[in-house]
């Protein structure tokens, strides 16, 4: 909170947006060895990609950099021009024991900078805890948004009926269109199976103009 009212007082236009983007984009890869990290396909990121972590988030706050780009920071991201596009599944269905996948696909018309993405699901599944959900972008990168809640304790005998929204950040600064993969499935070997009843992928950010800002 201290960075963001230093980087508010370079610059009081930043909306919320803004401030997340900014920090994002400024972080610091800390603990560089670590087997999570990895680079999403950020289209206006130097070199090509955020570094992100399921550990780290985007890394470490440093605050003499969102201070610097908070200053010359042109854009105003705020809830009045934020974006929300949503896209049905292609198809769903059965979940095997050994898991399964389905896509989306987001066509030009639905073209986003993106920032957040969420995956709505409907589903049954024997045993919860065991469950792991991936999300993996047009050009390859993936996000885990759940991986063995409950340590792998089963909520109830039997089918579980489930509706849970998946959010991410980790594909912030991506472009939208192209086939998005969901891979759902057991994730200790146990032999869980289940149905997803519908699926939905919401993507949040900004329409694309001409005049790119490039960090």
């Amino acid at each position: 909170s201290g960075v963001i009212a230093l980087m508010l007082q370079a610059n009081p236009n930043l909306g919320l947006r803004d401030v997340q983007e900014i920090l994002a984009y400024t972080a610091r890869q800390n603990d560089p060895t670590d087997p999570s990290w990895a680079f999403n396909d950020a289209v206006n990121w130097n070199g090509g990609g955020l570094h992100v972590s399921d550990d780290y988030g985007f890394g470490l706050v440093d605050a003499r950099a969102a201070v610097a780009l908070a200053s010359t920071w042109m854009l105003q991201q705020t809830l009045s021009n934020r974006v929300i596009d949503t896209v049905s599944a292609d198809s769903v269905g059965a979940i095997p024991a050994f898991g399964s996948s389905f896509a989306f696909t987001v066509t030009e018309a639905d073209l986003l900078s993106l920032q957040w993405v969420r995956v709505q699901l409907d589903f049954t599944y024997s045993n919860f805890g065991n469950v792991k959900v991936v999300l993996t972008s047009p050009d390859g990168a993936q996000s885990v948004l759940l991986d063995r809640p409950y340590n792998g304790v089963a909520g109830a005998d039997g089918y579980i009926a489930t509706t849970v929204q998946l959010s991410t950040d980790q594909f912030w600064g991506q472009q939208s269109t192209g086939v998005w993969k969901v891979t759902i499935g057991d994730a200790t070997g146990s032999g869980d199976a289940g149905i997803v009843n519908a699926a939905t992928l919401v993507l949040v950010g900004d329409t694309p103009t001409q005049n790119q800002a490039f960090i």
